[in-house]
């Protein structure tokens, strides 16, 4: 719910943050980035922390693959 209420707040205002931005305030409240990174880049994604910051890939996960 953070993740949606956070896009939303940056949505109605404006979109002023990027995606990477939004990926450290949300880090920032999580404290750590592999929850929040799949719901702002979709994915298969692979986080990490470095000092404060979050670092992020991701992964395009094929159509046919089911989960």
């Amino acid at each position: 719910m953070l993740t949606g209420g956070v896009l939303a707040a940056n949505y109605f205002l404006g979109n002023p943050y990027s995606k990477e931005e939004l990926l450290q305030i949300l880090t920032e409240f999580e404290g750590h980035p592999d929850n929040v990174s799949p719901c702002l880049y979709g994915g298969l994604t692979a986080t990490a922390v470095h000092g404060e910051k979050p670092y992020m890939v991701s992964f395009p996960v094929n159509e046919n693959i089911r989960f």
